[in-house]
């Protein structure tokens, strides 16, 4: 009897301890997808000053990028 009772017990502790593993593991993947999204941005780097941006944010003009419309009338001249 205190053999079955064990061994009910040593199941229902492990199949729990997988479970939680398992569901931990799939909340790490999703975070890391996430971060993957926001970290896929392509950066390039202003004519001007130099400074690297992402590239939906800057402005291009003659295969050069810019941060600003100040520093693209900048290069013009």
């Amino acid at each position: 009897m205190r053999l079955l009772l064990f061994c009910i017990l040593f199941i229902l502790v492990y199949l729990s301890t997988k479970n939680y593993l398992s569901s931990t593991s799939d909340r790490q993947k999703k975070r890391n997808q996430e971060k993957k999204k926001h970290s896929e941005h392509t950066m390039v780097r202003c004519a001007y000053c130099h400074v690297f941006l992402p590239e939906q944010e800057a402005i291009k003009a003659n295969d050069h990028y810019f941060c600003s419309k100040l520093h693209q009338d900048s290069m013009k001249n």
